[in-house]
């Protein structure tokens, strides 16, 4: 087979052939056993031919583009092909096997355990390699197809969870009994809600492999065409809070006032614009809708209805009003919408009515239900008020696009982690990243010339009066009760590096998960 076989893995394939001769399906000496197809690939003693043979039906495809190419899992890329085996082989153990393991423990599973010949185990992994080459191209294809699983490929890919993929391979394992279609979809439904609603709400991922590796140990002793309503009542029973299901309220709760532009990566926010789109386009659970489209995967562009630079042709309503207030209401759901193209920058900050206004530009839009709602709701004009009104009626469809149980409330046992420790300036002096003497510049026009210094010990020095936090400098330059100096200020005017921006290098230089706000300095997608 000569160059052939350099694929990872392969070699020790070819010495399982070699020598992997089985207990239960072992053979006389020199004698070969046959696939199921007849044809004798694998026996003890088998050679040259034999080994081309099995290599040309079931191992060829992996010395391809596809399967060779490098994925990332975690923090690490590996080649395809070893990610699939490692998930090949959770789902066939339940066991939770990490990485660098995968071939010392296939070794042991298709010698020890899996009670198979080669040649037999062969066309199971080729077999299961195709689910999960089917699986990876559905989560990459433009165009929805109606199926679940295409959309749950497609969403689980937005939300960067591979760790579903041993469970998928479980579900739709071609050697055991086929799971009903209404409870496949069942399961991939309360998988997908499960994920999403946490991802929302920004509920730790800390522990998702060994949790999909329990339900996996778990599913193992059920009756498969009862798969979908055991993973729902399972996912519903977790009393934990690395695993809960999160209900109706604690979602409203989270979502409410939450900036999510800022908040959630700009894929996974489109993912959900996207998917409440197709909501309205009839598109619920597993049922297709009749006569519409969904809308075009990962092409759309997110647009603030009243823009970030509001301040221009969006004035004040009265004296009392609170301009962070509403820096922070604008990146609320309710605020959001999907174009299918970008508007022109005088449009997109324009004010709502008028020809050039931005109801105007929506209207051109009308093929989005998003948008007809939104427009119907703003009648006239689109305030504050209608921002708070709609963030509810989103969190309202979010809840029926990734629906829980009937009566589903959570009921944690255990404690919630602690509050983080507040990170202040003098956490960032301390470690090196902020130096004492650094000048702040005010990321607002009209204040820039307005620098703030830091001082040795973590407080701010503002026009010869010292505060306590970069947030009371910050508010003291606004007049308004309530700032970010986190991103009110600048460390390097130029760059527009802001001061969270080192706030999230303090948070990777001690491997802490950064769940902290996006950036506010770039434009609508």
């Amino acid at each position: 087979m000569g160059g052939k076989t350099h694929c990872i893995g392969l070699e020790l394939l070819l010495d399982a052939l070699q020598f992997g001769h089985h207990r239960a399906g072992s053979v006389e000496d020199g004698a070969a056993q046959p696939d199921e197809r007849g044809e004798e690939l694998v026996g003890r003693g088998f050679g040259e031919p034999k080994q081309e043979a099995a290599y040309q039906r079931y191992w060829a495809d992996f010395e391809t583009a596809f399967w060779e190419e490098e994925v990332s899992a975690g923090r690490l890329r590996y080649p395809r092909a070893s990610l699939f085996l490692n998930h090949w082989l959770i789902s066939r153990t339940g066991e939770d096997v990490v990485a660098r393991e995968v071939f010392d423990r296939f070794k042991q599973y298709a010698l020890y355990e899996a009670q198979k010949p080669m040649a037999t185990l062969l066309a199971e992994i080729h077999r299961a390699a195709q689910v999960y080459r089917k699986f990876s191209e559905l989560a990459a294809q433009s165009a929805p197809q109606e199926e679940v699983l295409s959309t749950f490929a497609y969403r689980m890919a937005v939300m960067e969870n591979d760790v579903v993929r041993p469970l998928v391979l479980w579900l739709l394992d071609q050697e055991q009994t086929p799971i009903p279609t209404q409870q496949l979809n069942k399961a991939l439904l309360a998988i997908e809600s499960w994920h999403v609603r946490r991802a929302l709400i920004r509920a730790t991922a800390s522990r998702y492999n060994r949790f999909i590796v329990e339900m996996i140990r778990s599913l193992r002793g059920i009756d498969r065409p009862q798969a979908g309503d055991f993973i729902e009542n399972y996912l519903r029973q977790q009393s934990v809070d690395t695993a809960y299901w999160p209900d109706d309220q604690d979602l409203a709760r989270e979502l409410e006032g939450s900036m999510v532009y800022k908040r959630l990566q700009r894929g996974r926010l489109r993912m959900v614009l996207e998917s409440v789109e197709d909501y309205l386009r009839g598109w619920t659970g597993a049922a297709p809708a009749k006569g519409a489209e969904r809308v075009r995967r990962g092409a759309l562009h997110i647009e603030h209805v009243m823009p970030r630079k509001w301040q221009t042709h969006w004035p004040a309503p009265d004296d009392a009003f609170d301009e962070a207030q509403r820096d922070r209401l604008i990146h609320t759901l309710g605020n959001l919408t999907l174009l299918t193209g970008k508007l022109n920058a005088s449009i997109s900050n324009a004010a709502w009515g008028g020809p050039s206004g931005k109801a105007a530009a929506l209207q051109a839009h009308d093929v989005f239900h998003l948008n007809r709602h939104l427009l119907h709701r703003a009648g006239a004009g689109w305030d504050d008020a209608s921002i708070r009104a709609r963030t509810a009626e989103l969190i309202s469809l979010i809840q029926q696009v990734w629906p829980v149980p009937p009566g589903h409330k959570v009921d944690l046992t255990a404690e919630r982690p602690k509050p983080r420790r507040r990170v202040e300036l003098i956490d960032l002096i301390t470690s090196g990243i902020l130096a004492p003497g650094t000048r702040l510049t005010p990321g607002r026009k009209g204040l820039s010339d307005r620098l703030a210094t830091v001082l040795p010990d973590g407080r701010v020095e503002l026009e010869g009066v010292i505060h306590n936090s970069v947030s009371a400098a910050a508010r003291t330059l606004t007049g308004t009760i309530a700032a970010n100096g986190w991103y009110f200020f600048l460390v390097d005017p130029v760059t527009k590096r802001r001061l969270s921006h080192l706030y999230k290098d303090y948070l990777a230089q001690r491997s802490i998960e950064d769940d902290d706000d996006e950036d506010d300095d770039d434009e609508d997608e």
